[in-house]
């Protein structure tokens, strides 16, 4: 009852193309999901996907920059475990990028992005990763 296969093959190709702008921020209802299919849980509020739940509150331009934000997240954490850095060893670069991704490949079957906790972790592992005085190898 209320699996995430009931929302994303019944209840997310309805309701996003009803949507384009988006519903707007947090005013996602139980009561938008139990208009299109039998298969929802009670108080379920979220899509369980990150993408989806941004896609369907803030629209396609809210997705889009969604996603260039993670995109530009990521990369950044990946160009950096090529620097020497005084302060952040590699392994623990490694760590950041992990977690990070770690945080993104659950927020496929979760909506975490959507939780105080986990937005605050993934904006210090954002700043984490950035945040050492980079020395370059040409130095």
């Amino acid at each position: 009852m209320g699996g995430r296969y009931a929302l994303w093959t019944e209840v997310a190709p309805r309701l996003l193309p009803q949507y384009p702008l988006g519903m707007g921020y947090c005013a996602v209802e139980n009561e938008d999901f139990a208009e299109h299919t039998d298969h929802v849980q009670e108080k379920l509020n979220h899509m369980h996907n990150n993408l989806l739940q941004v896609t369907l509150e803030t629209g396609v331009v809210g997705a889009l920059a969604w996603l260039f934000w993670m995109g530009t997240a990521i990369v950044v954490m990946c160009r950096r475990l090529n620097v020497h850095s005084k302060d952040l060893g590699p392994r623990l670069r490694i760590g950041l990028l992990c977690a990070f991704v770690g945080l993104m490949l659950n927020g496929v079957v979760e909506y975490n992005f959507g939780d105080t906790e986990i937005l605050m972790l993934l904006c210090f592992l954002m700043g984490a990763s950035v945040s050492a005085p980079v020395v370059r190898n040409d130095e």
